[in-house]
């Protein structure tokens, strides 16, 4: 399985409860935290609402698939399929 994307920002508990998850379930993850470029951050969250429809943080991208929020539904799927290849 590829890592998947997970879009962040300071101070964010759904943030942190979902690289808690895929720590926890040896999910590999590439983290972008949209606030440490404060240059860029408007500009990321403008791509994460147009890409990605997001309304809140985190954003998880997959190669499937992507959700914002803490999706622990999505996030069990994904360690799921993880564990089965």
């Amino acid at each position: 399985m590829n890592p998947i994307t997970i879009y962040s920002k300071n101070n964010c508990i759904k943030c942190k409860m979902t690289k808690r998850f895929c720590d926890q379930h040896n999910i590999s993850y590439e983290e972008i935290n949209i606030d440490a470029d404060s240059q860029h951050t408007s500009e990321l969250i403008t791509m994460l609402k147009e890409t990605y429809h997001a309304k809140s943080m985190p954003v998880v991208v997959t190669e499937t698939d992507y959700w914002s929020d803490y999706r622990i539904d999505k996030l069990k799927e994904l360690s799921a399929s993880s564990q089965s290849k």
